[in-house]
């Protein structure tokens, strides 16, 4: 059994840990080490994305264009799902 120092990302010593020899003959190249570093870094963020439902969105209560006489479909509001920078529709309370 080998020892080995133990560190934390910013290059204090936590520790020794004691390790077979086996576990020693195995050869690290640069994009393995690297590949750990990025699975580490992206474990300790915090995951909590969320999206805007349509009543959540900052937008003016107006209608986008009059209700009749332009030839565009009839439409309520600029924070409705198909424009850019609405919110989410909620079509049932069940994903609410």
């Amino acid at each position: 059994m080998t020892s080995l120092r133990k560190y934390d990302v910013t290059g204090k010593v936590l520790g020794q840990v004691d390790v077979q020899e086996e576990l020693l003959e195995w050869v690290a190249n640069s994009q393995m080490i690297k590949d750990y570093i990025v699975a580490l870094r992206a474990n300790k963020r915090q995951w909590s994305a969320n999206t805007k439902n349509k009543s959540e969105v900052n937008h003016s209560g107006l209608k986008p264009h009059p209700q009749k006489g332009t030839g565009k479909a009839r439409q309520g509001s600029l924070a409705s799902p198909q424009y850019k920078g609405g919110g989410r529709g909620v079509w049932s309370k069940a994903e609410v």
